[in-house]
């Protein structure tokens, strides 16, 4: 009985593509990963060899052939190595500049899961987003970080805290909704009505403390 090899031992051992194995036969089973399963092609040995002299010419030729493909992925590893190394560099150069911005504005920050409600956590969604992927502008995330611990701070000692005055507009807003949809509320209107409830809560805060020194310019320029 004749020996098999798999599509992958072919690619190691003979510098075969599945391009160069399509006309050769072989047998199909599957089997079970973590993701689900998969298909394993097994392919016979002496065609495979006959597959690579087809290709390659020779012995001499598949040697050359696996230098090629040595030198190949060593170029590709050295570049995935030095772009993982300039996406960290680019990483570490935003995560200062946060940080730099926030204590310019007075705030200091925190990371992982230690809770300090004096200081920022630079692990939030929109930090992360910004940090690891560039998204959004940092004048822009730093001015939206100081006008929510405004409004939080503000509430705290208030009446009525911010987050109960938006969960009240949140919920005015869905009673109307189902009424004028008959119960069912598509999502994007959904979402539309959650941005404008939270919108509704910030002016009515602002114009609610209007007259506090501390009120952060960006919002009295947005909702006075």
């Amino acid at each position: 009985q004749s020996s098999t090899l798999t599509q992958k031992q072919c690619c190691e051992a003979f510098v075969l593509t599945p391009g160069a194995l399509k006309s050769t036969e072989r047998e199909v089973s599957y089997k079970q990963g973590v993701f689900g399963p998969y298909t394993v092609y097994h392919f016979d040995a002496s065609e495979v060899l006959e597959a690579a002299f087809a290709k390659h010419g020779d012995a001499k030729g598949m040697g050359i052939a696996r230098s090629k493909r040595v030198k190949r992925c060593q170029k590709l590893s050295g570049t995935r190595k030095r772009k993982q190394e300039e996406r960290k560099a680019q990483q570490e150069a935003r995560r200062s500049a946060l940080i730099k911005a926030l204590k310019k504005r007075g705030l200091a920050t925190r990371s992982g899961r230690k809770y300090k409600p004096s200081r920022v956590n630079i692990d939030s969604p929109r930090c992360r987003a910004y940090i690891f992927d560039g998204i959004g502008d940092l004048s822009t995330i730093v001015a939206t970080i100081v006008e929510m611990r405004w409004l939080h701070k503000v509430a705290s000692g208030s009446e009525e805290k911010f987050a109960a005055t938006r969960r009240r507009l949140v919920r005015s807003y869905r009673e109307d909704l189902r009424f004028e949809y008959g119960g069912y509320v598509p999502p994007t209107i959904w979402n539309e009505a959650y941005s404008m409830a939270e919108v509704d809560a910030i002016r009515e805060f602002v114009t609610r403390y209007s007259n506090r020194p501390d009120l952060p310019e960006s919002l009295r320029i947005k909702y006075l």
